[in-house]
């Protein structure tokens, strides 16, 4: 799952859902046991179109373009050039 679609998701979402529900209901989860929290969750994200939210497939990667030859020449290190050169 992409966690930036559902995350939009969420924050798009949220305003609505606050204006929806009654702050007395959203007391109602904040007062769930962890494992009780757990199964109401599960019991959402059983409900969620997940190709809504499917990541990206990245395509092939293309071959890398061969680099033709020196317009003058074959190239020197620098390197070769000093240590080949007369004092």
């Amino acid at each position: 799952m992409s966690s930036y679609y559902m995350a939009n998701e969420i924050r798009e979402t949220m305003p609505e859902m606050m204006i929806a529900l009654p702050p007395e209901k959203w007391n109602d989860y904040r007062d769930l046991k962890p494992d009780n929290l757990v199964e109401v969750l599960r019991f959402i994200a059983k409900h969620i179109k997940v190709e809504k939210y499917k990541k990206a497939v990245r395509g092939p990667k293309k071959p890398p373009v061969l680099k033709g030859e020196y317009k003058k020449g074959e190239h020197v290190s620098t390197y070769k050039l000093i240590k080949n050169r007369r004092p």
